[in-house]
């Protein structure tokens, strides 16, 4: 599946990883332009702006400035050549049914432990979900200053759990990030907190 549908996710998360990485070097500039191409491409790594935006509880003012630019012009270049048309995907897929790797798709299945109390579908709740779960997850980073490359990857798989629309290769990204992260903090990683990364890359699996 990720060889046949996955190209569109797969391009977005060479953007989104090297953007990251870029991020990583404080190289802010490069970062927010690869950043945004990458939601301009698909608007899922959106979702991840205020963490990189608000880090360890100080604006990065230079990256921040930078993506609004980038965004606004790549959405202007947009919106010039074919009108609101770039909407088009946000309605599209809030109008679907929910998918295989989404929470909401077990919650209108046979087996949901809703089914006894009558509810059979919880779909219109998605958005409230993904927004709901990405605020929390910012505002508790900021409070407990979590490493921004984890606050990162919970978002990511934050908004792919209650997303709609739930692919196996949406989670190329996460992926990217998780090896990154281990990357750079693997041999600091105390091994029974390592253990448990391997858990959460088996569970993705």
């Amino acid at each position: 599946m990720i060889v046949i549908n996955g190209c569109n996710d797969g391009l977005m998360g060479f953007l989104f990883l090297f953007g990251i990485v870029l991020y990583d070097k404080e190289r802010y500039v490069y970062a927010a332009l690869l950043l945004s191409l990458a939601i301009l491409y698909k608007y899922i790594p959106l979702f991840v702006l205020p963490i990189l935006c608000i880090n360890n509880r100080r604006i990065n003012w230079k990256f921040s400035l930078s993506t609004l630019l980038f965004l606004v012009f790549g959405f202007g270049l947009t919106f010039y050549f074919w009108g609101a048309k770039f909407l088009y995907p946000i309605f599209y897929n809030s109008n679907r049914e929910s998918k295989i790797l989404s929470v909401f798709r077990y919650l209108r299945g046979e087996y949901s432990f809703l089914k006894p109390l009558g509810i059979t579908n919880l779909d219109h709740l998605s958005l409230y979900f993904v927004v709901g779960s990405v605020l929390l997850i910012f505002i508790v980073q900021l409070i407990y200053k979590w490493n921004w490359i984890v606050s990162v990857i919970i978002t990511m798989l934050a908004v792919h759990m209650f997303y709609l629309v739930g692919h196996f290769q949406f989670y190329i990204a996460i992926y990217f990030l998780v090896f990154f992260f281990l990357y750079k903090f693997g041999k600091a990683i105390d091994i029974r907190s390592l253990n448990n990364v391997y858990l959460l890359l088996y569970w993705i699996t």
